[in-house]
């Protein structure tokens, strides 16, 4: 049997302290579940026993609960997605406040908030085409090329070819204000 005195000094048992994630951003368009990073936080007993998202909100307040899950893979507890994001570039829509309950053994827990961020993809260029053919008119299709915006968001799908990220055609001539557009003007 302890002392009263020795249980006095001891204070009462603590709990986990200091939730952090491993990684706190994830790209545009990843797919359903990826994992954004481990769990993790200060612990007084053996391990984490339980880690439940408490709320998610946006920069602006809105709420986004059901677009992230946590996974216990082992000994790792994984904060991963449960959506698909594409990245606004807009005030407070980019970032989002997590707020985690983490229990560790023996029941006692600490409910603290992380945030995490998506980041812009860049576009990726599959494949492409063409040839200039001698006098052509002006206006002649010259090639194709298909690309992939690396955002979820394809209302905004544009391409621009830019001086020094083209080869010079033969003659002389050269390409100048080439823009690729999924929704051409006059069409």
């Amino acid at each position: 049997v302890k002392d009263l005195n020795d249980i006095i000094k001891a204070g009462p048992s603590a709990g986990p302290s200091n939730i952090t994630i491993s990684n706190t951003t994830f790209p545009e368009s990843s797919a359903l579940n990826t994992v954004i990073g481990n769990v993790t936080a200060t612990l007084t007993t053996a391990s984490i026993t339980n880690v439940q998202i408490v709320s998610v909100v946006d920069g602006n307040a809105n709420s986004y609960s059901n677009a992230f899950n946590i996974n216990q893979s082992g000994s790792n507890w994984q904060l991963r997605t449960s959506d698909t994001f594409s990245f606004k570039n807009l005030t407070g829509r980019d970032t989002f406040t997590i707020t985690l309950k983490v229990t560790q053994t023996g029941g006692l827990h600490i409910t603290e908030s992380v945030d995490v961020s998506v980041t812009n993809s860049a576009p990726t260029i599959n494949s492409g085409s063409g040839s200039i053919i001698q006098n052509a008119p002006s206006g002649t299709i010259i090639g194709t090329v298909q690309a992939v915006n690396g955002s979820a968001d394809t209302n905004n799908n544009k391409f621009f070819l830019i001086a020094g990220n083209v080869t010079e055609p033969i003659g002389g001539s050269t390409i100048t204000g080439l823009e690729l557009d999924i929704n051409p003007i006059g069409t």
